[in-house]
């Protein structure tokens, strides 16, 4: 038990420090449109030059494009009325890790047993 809380500390502070690491390095962030390349914007509102990279009209970037674009209005205009950043820190910094480690460990507890 010791060494999958450990093993999953390693992996929640590695994300950690990856993010931090790409936030620090990278340009500074705009919201303002680029014809260009991506920027905040797409982020913010659907990304007007997305179908036109996508090279495969049958990928699974172009199919899962509209689930991507309904979770971020999900984490935008949640229903408990907290901030975008802070929901989506709860979701994928403590939700998801959390549930993917209580899965996994069931899972080697049922397959030990």
């Amino acid at each position: 038990m010791k060494r999958a809380i450990l093993s999953f500390t390693i992996i929640v502070l590695l994300a950690v420090l990856t993010t931090a690491v790409v936030n620090f390095t990278g340009k500074n962030p705009t919201h303002e449109y680029s014809k260009d390349h991506c920027t905040r914007y797409c982020h913010d509102r659907h990304c007007p030059h997305f179908k036109a990279k996508v090279v495969d009209k049958n990928s699974l970037a172009l199919n899962i494009q509209p689930a991507y674009q309904t979770a971020i209005r999900a984490l935008k205009y949640n229903p408990i009325g907290l901030s975008y950043t802070t929901i989506n820190l709860l979701v994928f910094v403590l939700g998801f890790p959390v549930l993917i480690f209580f899965l996994s460990f069931n899972l080697w507890r049922k397959w030990k047993d």
